[in-house]
């Protein structure tokens, strides 16, 4: 078993998370880089349209930036890739075993209140960049990350708070969000229909 991450010192709820992760698996070979995702992810695109549809249906995202979210990608091409280059696409953590790969996040606050206004980049599927707020890019990203990849597990910051001392990570199959009742899930997010 080989775990991939760069942990980010400053984040202490992801150290937390990391650490008991590590804890649980004392066997698994840490490699202190990103894992290099296969470059065909990249080709596999947002729709502009069921995105807007989807945060528009949502009430759980703080009002503003929804719809400051909505404004920006009425104004982005239909479809939008999130990357040029794998080297621009990382996960919290990667888990290897028995030729299984488990992508896992570890969601902070920003995931949810959206307020990094910095500017990021997207790109139109043939390559040309656009910017955009570094929270609705991180938004594209996630909600990119929830779609495509599988085994694929979120665990939320505050949810990790309440249950650190009781959980005991496992490597899950399929799509699983460990997220605190009554908050924004990009699961429940994604079940929006247009």
């Amino acid at each position: 078993m080989k775990i991939f991450c760069c942990p980010n010192t400053k984040r202490i709820h992801e150290a937390a998370f990391f650490s008991v992760l590590k804890k649980q698996y004392p066997e698994a070979e840490v490699i202190n880089e990103n894992y290099s995702t296969d470059s065909a992810y990249l080709d596999k695109l947002i729709d502009r349209d069921d995105l807007i549809s989807k945060l528009r249906a949502d009430l759980l995202l703080p009002e503003k930036r929804r719809l400051g979210c909505i404004s920006i990608l009425e104004t982005l091409p239909p479809h939008i890739k999130i990357a040029n280059n794998v080297s621009r696409v990382s996960f919290d953590l990667v888990v290897r075993s028995d030729n299984i790969t488990y992508y896992l996040e570890f969601h902070e606050e920003q995931h949810r209140k959206l307020k990094e206004k910095r500017c990021k980049s997207v790109f139109t599927p043939q390559g040309n960049r656009l910017l955009v707020p570094r929270y609705l890019q991180r938004l594209i990203r996630d909600v990119w990350r929830a779609i495509y990849f599988r085994p694929f597990t979120i665990v939320w910051w505050d949810w990790f708070t309440v249950q650190a001392n009781d959980y005991r990570p496992q490597l899950l199959e399929d799509y699983h969000e460990f997220v605190l009742e009554g908050q924004f899930s990009f699961r429940a997010f994604l079940q929006f229909r247009s």
